[in-house]
Formats: C-alpha cells, structure tokens, sequence
C-alpha cells in the first residue's frame, strides 16, 4: 500500500485519473482505515486495500454503463488494467 501511496495509479487504459482519496492520510470525516480510492472521469472508480487475513491488496471497481453489460465491460476493463499495474508495482 505505501507503494501505491508513493506511485499510485496513473490510468486504467483510455480512463485517466482524477481524485485520489486516501482513507488513511486525507480528511474524509469517516474512520481511518488502510483505502484508495481512484476516481475517473466517466464516474467510474476503484478502490484497493490490504487484506485483513491473508497477505494480498484486494480491488474493488464500480462503473456506470447505458445497460449492465456496458457497466460489466467497463469494470472487467478497469480490473485487467489495473491489475496489471497492481503486478508491476514494486
């Protein structure tokens, strides 16, 4: 995580970044908790975090799409990219 903090994501493919929330460091008048957030421009995000039982980041991803399958195609874009980012990180 402190890696992501450092470097962050910079893009998901077409889909470039623009708000970092970090749940740990910013103010966001909800409990501290070990969170990023990464919005993008066509209300899609993502969100990463340590798990709390097994030594891996879990990616949690949200889109919004005319119909669920464009929603569904958005999020399984959004997972490869940034999972490929997630396994470069070093």
């Amino acid at each position: 995580m402190d890696t992501f903090r450092e470097k962050g994501i910079i893009d998901a493919g077409e889909r470039k970044v623009i708000k970092v929330i970090d749940y740990l460091n910013d103010d966001t008048g909800l409990p501290k908790s070990n969170v990023l957030k990464y919005e993008f421009g066509d209300e899609s995000w993502c969100a990463i975090r340590p798990s709390g039982t097994e030594p891996k980041i879990k990616l949690y991803v949200y889109s919004v799409g005319e119909q669920e399958q464009e929603a569904n195609a958005i999020c399984d874009e959004l997972a490869e990219k940034i999972t490929a980012q997630m396994h470069s990180v070093k």
